[in-house]
C-alpha cells in the first residue's frame, strides 16, 4: 500500500534530513559533499526556494 500524498501549503516551510543508512556516512568525499550543495543551489535558484543549512 502507497502512502498518502502530502499536503503542501504556499510558503511554508519543510524540514528535510539527509543521513545515511545505520549512520554509515551519506558523503564518502568533500568533493562530493560539494556537489550535492551545488545541486542544492541550482535547485533552489530554479524553483525559487530557499534554503537553510544547519550543521
Amino acid at each position: 500500500m502507497s502512502r498518502p500524498l502530502r499536503i503542501e501549503y504556499e510558503n511554508a516551510f519543510y524540514h528535510v534530513m539527509n543521513r545515511g543508512r545505520g549512520h554509515e556516512n551519506t558523503f564518502l568525499s568533500d568533493d562530493s559533499f560539494k556537489y550535492f550543495l551545488y545541486c542544492i543551489e541550482q535547485a533552489s535558484l530554479r524553483f525559487n526556494i530557499e534554503v537553510h543549512y544547519i550543521v
